[in-house]
């Protein structure tokens, strides 16, 4: 290496962090910084960055020198703040050139021809481009994501979370609350494929656009709170979306209704339902049970039933009354039903209780054939619980609204 060559100096042995100035006996002779460098899925390098000065750019993959297109474009902000007139062809650069077989096979590196007069000196500066090392075209896939809500329950601590991810399955993703807590999607997520992520980034993306949604139960977010989609690519965290938190019903019915309201394929449903539904629902029901005993029972009686009845019917209304004169007609025709059965019918609407009574003219006779009784409250009364119910005139099992 010739004298003047070996006075050029670089300031750093990095050009990604910060920007590498060359300088001679003092002189600045360039600068050099590369903004961005990345992997593209179909294994093309991108390197975009600046440069001021006599220099060349070319890029190596282990010892072969790669074949490289560059395209310069004005860069004025860098103009301004070094203080130099900028080119007609501009200080700004974006290099493009194809990796020779997989992308970790060998070290890249960007490889900068400084000249001054007649002597030139070579540096060569390490790349560490945004990338998962790997030989398939999923495993350079930059994650793109996006949430599209998150429900908070504030009775149980619980957030469902929807929305879709596109990545590799060696990325790291996860979903974070305010409080910095990471719940890794691969286990706290349900995956599964839907057809407009994949109609708008099939293209690009190829399989990693397939089973690309998802719908996550966390812990640890309230009303109103902010939850992040996150990923760790080329050893960066990115954080890819950010969604607020509104409220799921701390009625067990209503926040079925919200969660069943997201859409998945039929043959998932079931599966999804004992990984994120299940669990949020049958708390809200300890909760909303455990509140039962302690209130009041109210009940009416029509008739004077058995004495000591062989058998309860007990019948729960379930929000409807149209089919009540019609089972009475029939219980009414019954002599043996008559002598030896009472019949309990569960009110579990306090708007149907004046219609089903003033509603139906047939009720008072039919009653009186049948006697009955009349619970007005929530049925606790399901499946197996009614083998529990001994036949005797009691009061319903049952608690109001």
């Amino acid at each position: 290496m010739s004298e003047v060559a070996e006075k050029i100096e670089a300031s750093s042995l990095t050009v990604e962090e910060a920007p590498v100035v060359f300088s001679q006996n003092s002189a600045v002779v360039a600068a050099l910084k590369v903004d961005s460098s990345r992997i593209t899925r179909n294994g093309r390098l991108v390197i975009e960055g600046w440069s001021v000065g006599n220099m060349s750019l070319v890029v190596f993959q282990g010892e072969r020198r790669l074949t490289a297109r560059i395209a310069n474009y004005p860069r004025a902000d860098v103009a301004e703040t070094l203080k130099v007139e900028e080119p007609e062809a501009g200080l700004g650069f974006r290099l493009e050139t194809r990796l020779l077989g997989a992308a970790g096979e060998a070290p890249l590196e960007i490889k900068a021809d400084v000249g001054r007069g007649a002597e030139v000196c070579q540096f060569a500066f390490p790349l560490t481009p945004e990338r998962l090392d790997g030989e398939t075209p999923e495993q350079m896939v930059k994650p793109t994501g996006f949430i599209e809500s998150s429900l908070a329950c504030s009775a149980t601590g619980d957030a469902v979370v929807v929305g879709w991810i596109i990545s590799s399955s060696d990325t790291l993703t996860w979903l974070e609350n305010e409080s910095g807590e990471q719940f890794p999607l691969e286990e706290h997520s349900f995956r599964y494929d839907r057809r407009d992520v994949w109609d708008a980034y099939g293209e690009a993306y190829g399989c990693a656009a397939r089973n690309a949604a998802f719908i996550a139960r966390i812990h640890g977010v309230h009303v109103g709170e902010r939850v992040n989609l996150v990923s760790e690519f080329g050893g960066r965290r990115q954080i890819l979306s950010t969604g607020g938190s509104t409220a799921l019903p701390i009625n067990p019915l209503g926040a079925a209704k919200s969660l069943f309201g997201v859409s998945v394929p039929l043959g998932e449903f079931q599966r999804r339902v004992e990984q994120i539904d299940r669990p949020i629902l049958d708390r809200l029901l300890q909760i909303q049970q455990s509140a039962w005993p302690a209130l009041e029972i109210q009940s009416r009686q029509l008739g004077t039933p058995p004495a000591a009845p062989e058998v309860s019917v007990i019948v729960p209304l379930y929000g409807r009354t149209d089919f009540v004169e019609h089972q009475l007609i029939e219980f009414s025709r019954d002599p043996w039903f008559k002598r030896n059965a009472e019949l309990l019918y569960v009110v579990d609407d306090p708007s149907l209780l004046e219609s089903f009574f003033s509603g139906r003219s047939a009720l008072p006779p039919l009653s009186n054939a049948v006697p009955l009784d009349l619970g007005r409250g929530k049925s606790r009364i399901f499946g197996g619980k009614q083998s529990g119910c001994r036949a005797q005139h009691s009061t319903l099992s049952g608690v109001p609204e």
